[in-house]
């Protein structure tokens, strides 16, 4: 069907027929549409007049999408930089709609939308809900953070909940009355939702069972929707869009990427200046189509995206898509008298402030809050002065705030700026819940004579907290990993370790805490150790995939398994969110030691592959998988636990690609050592794996079948100078990263805040005050 033109009939008409369009029809709707853009902006806006009119004062046309890169991007400090000569000049401004937003980057943005680019939004948005199965006039509850999309008075189809100031007691109500007040849709931020699903689940909450849950403004990860949809009981429709430019896209009944609106909206995913390869992420670049108040033309939004991997027609409308969006973050900070307040609280205290080019707000462990700005033209402190203040009256004048102008804000490892950070995890009655956010950096603290106050016949103001740590057995994995950290920290603790294999009496030392290694040992159980005093470390996923363990699901893992600690350890972001719902749970990166490994004598000749482990362990994959992989076309070597560490440094550098067919590894330490050694890892998605590894920037990541590795050996072989020179160039990146002495702040932060929790007052009880446990303070 073709599409109508740009100025026939009602808006509400034309944004149902587009979406019946063909492929063709879009794309010659929306070619013409950015060209009538570029001929307004030429003619009426000062700042493309200057920077996109040619000599003649014509505007450029575009023939086809391949013109596009002859468009410069537009960012948003040039819009920060020229707002007034960026909006149209001679017009009537009275109907346009002025708004403000923090971005998911911490840049304050004010900007316009005429009136009529207004109705193209909300006929969008209509569109997108009606492929949910709602129209505006359902019930409607909205689970949201913005103060100032609250309406003086909610509709009588709607029930709001103020993530922005709320406690366990008003959400456990606003739940319950959705429960026999049925609303067809759930709306709210992800971040909001997926803290919400998780109270339903740790209070026992009957599902509310919407017919959709619309999720937007942050980044909704795929372990977010699982917990989402099970806690709400309906399926979860990821939208995306911004304040600056809303209603961009949205996912259909399908769930294969998000529908671009193509009809207001165009969509670039651009990886080193070109459009992103199917499958690879890039930044996203996006044309307002139907703003003409303030035209952004190829604008740089700020956010990460995935190109859709393949080009298949299996939706029922010709929407390009996009496959994923990443890096859309706000956490949820917590106020000293443990109300929740959404990260976006804070973000808009930045809007329409003048001077203030970046920004960031970071809880810290202790709760006090750092504000940080990078400041801009026309900036006064008297401003910052007045933010601080207006935190202080919603958190309270008990809050700790400071305030520090600096010349940057670093990125994460994604590339985003985070707007606000918490390193407190969000606890209902002792569970905390997980928000997607980025270990902080911190040089270790020194001693304080004032911790490690325990029952000891030594005065404890005296002498160092003592960690007892269990492992299996000397030089195996456990005792490597126990010994590593032990040698980092211990100018701060006093360590122990001891071995299960040596039946050791774990009485006869006066610990303050125990770290026992492994999930599933109960040796330590005998001496019966207060759960207060106990961290038990979750390495592999080996409780969900053998039979020896029982198949066993995360509650059932917990209850059969854990239920003797009071806190967990993990290595790996997935761990993490596995068992952070159910106890108060500390990443803890496995380390090396840089100075054992070597990535200098770097093999040469015909591509040499290696493996490590144990080769008795079927789930490493070696005869079922590599094997027959490898076959007899590549020289295939293998250590398999005979080599000792000097042999094995040696056996590292002796091969270009190492495999791993793993399936319930956590953090497989061949993988960490081997790309500290210059090895190009071909991998399955296991544990550590994405934590590490860039698909086809720094290795591969495969599925676990023989033709899959066959096929990515091959690769290596026909691009094995490329690998070569990458697993050099990447390999000091890895031995910086995980020396013990970067990972241990981690490690230092679980054990201070188990420390905290072995003083508590209720003896034997791994329920704990929010703030219990986050006492720990970083230098």
């Amino acid at each position: 069907m073709k599409s109508l033109s740009k100025d026939q009939g009602p808006i509400h008409v034309e944004v149902e027929f587009n979406q019946w369009s063909d492929r063709s029809s879009l794309d010659t709707l929306q070619l013409d549409r950015f060209n009538s853009l570029l001929r307004h902006a030429v003619e009426r806006v000062p700042f493309h007049r200057a920077r996109l009119g040619s000599k003649s004062g014509q505007p450029p046309i575009l023939n086809s999408f391949a013109e596009l890169a002859n468009i410069p991007i537009l960012t948003k400090q040039e819009i920060q930089a020229n707002l007034e000569s960026l909006l149209v000049e001679g017009a009537n401004r009275s109907d346009w709609i002025k708004n403000a937003t923090g971005g998911s980057t911490g840049e304050p943005l004010v900007f316009y939308r005429d009136a009529r680019a207004q109705r193209w939004v909300e006929g969008a948005k209509q569109r997108f809900r009606r492929w949910l199965g709602c129209v505006n006039e359902d019930r409607l509850a909205l689970i949201w953070g913005a103060d100032r999309d609250f309406p003086p008075n909610f509709p009588p189809n709607e029930r709001w909940l103020n993530v922005f100031n709320c406690r366990e007691g008003d959400i456990e109500r606003f739940l319950r009355d959705l429960v026999s007040w049925k609303p067809r849709t759930i709306r709210g931020y992800a971040s909001s939702l997926h803290l919400v699903a998780q109270f339903i689940k740790s209070r026992g909450l009957p599902p509310i069972c919407p017919v959709a849950v619309e999720s937007a403004a942050d980044t909704l990860t795929d372990q977010m929707r699982v917990d989402i949809q099970s806690a709400f009981g309906a399926p979860v429709f990821n939208f995306y869009g911004a304040r600056e430019i809303s209603c961009i896209a949205c996912e259909d009944d399908l769930h294969d990427g998000l529908l671009v609106a193509d009809d207001i909206r165009l969509v670039e995913v651009i990886r080193d200046g070109k459009p992103a390869a199917p499958g690879e992420e890039g930044k996203l670049v996006i044309t307002d189509l139907v703003n003409y108040a303030m035209p952004l033309i190829r604008y740089e939004i700020g956010d990460v995206g995935v190109a859709p991997a393949t080009d298949a027609q299996i939706h029922s409308r010709a929407f390009t898509r996009i496959q994923r969006i990443l890096g859309r973050t706000a956490n949820t900070l917590t106020a000293p008298d443990g109300r929740l307040v959404h990260g976006e609280f804070f973000t808009h205290l930045f809007y329409h402030k003048p001077g203030i080019r970046n920004f960031q707000v970071h809880q810290n462990w202790d709760a006090s809050i750092d504000i940080r700005v990078v400041p801009g033209p026309g900036f006064e402190s008297s401003v910052l002065d007045g933010i601080s203040r207006t935190i202080r009256d919603h958190l309270g004048q008990d809050a700790v705030i400071r305030s520090h102008m600096v010349e940057e804000i670093p990125n994460t490892r994604t590339g985003k700026r985070m707007f606000t950070v918490s390193e407190i995890p969000v606890r209902f009655a002792g569970v905390p819940i997980i928000r997607a956010t980025e270990d902080t950096s911190c040089t270790p603290a020194p001693p304080d004579p004032n911790r490690g106050n325990t029952p000891s016949t030594q005065d404890p103001l005296k002498r160092k907290s003592r960690i007892l740590m269990l492992a299996d057995k000397p030089g195996w994995a456990f005792d490597i990993n126990a010994r590593g950290i032990a040698a980092a920290l211990q100018d701060l603790f006093e360590f122990r370790i001891e071995y299960v294999v040596q039946k050791p009496d774990l009485a006869a030392w006066d610990y303050d805490l125990l770290v026992v290694m492994f999930w599933g040992e109960d040796y330590h159980l005998r001496f019966k150790p207060d759960p207060r005093r106990v961290i038990k470390q979750v390495s592999s996923h080996r409780w969900a995939l053998e039979d020896h363990y029982g198949k066993l699901t995360v509650e059932a893992t917990v209850a059969r398994y854990l239920s003797d600690c009071t806190s967990l350890i993990v290595p790996s972001e997935r761990l993490l969110r596995l068992f952070g719902p159910y106890r108060p749970t500390f990443l803890t990166p496995k380390g090396i030691d840089p100075t054992q490994l070597d990535s200098t004598s770097r093999p040469y000749g015909n591509l040499r592959v290696g493996w490590v482990g144990n080769k008795k362990d079927p789930c490493k994959g070696l005869e079922d998988i590599l094997v027959p992989a490898v076959g007899r076309d590549f020289d295939f070597v293998i250590a398999g636990g005979e080599l000792n560490q000097s042999q094995m440094v040696d056996f590292y550098r002796s091969i270009d690609v190492l495999c791993i067919a793993s399936t319930a590894e956590g953090d497989p330490r061949p993988l960490i050592e081997g790309m500290a050694s210059g090895c190009f890892p071909v991998t399955v998605d296991v544990g550590i794996v994405p934590e590490l590894v860039e698909h086809r920037k720094n290795g591969l990541i495969v599925e676990r079948k023989v033709e899959s590795f066959q096929a990515a050996l091959q690769w290596c072989y026909f691009n094995l100078e490329w690998i070569r020179e990458t697993g050099n160039e990447r390999a000091q990146k890895v031995r910086e990263q995980r020396a013990w002495t970067s990972v241990a702040v981690s490690w230092r932060k679980a054990f201070e805040a188990g420390l905290e929790a072995a003083r508590g007052d209720s003896p034997q009880t791994a329920v704990v005050h929010p703030f219990s446990l986050l006492q720990a303070k970083p230098s």
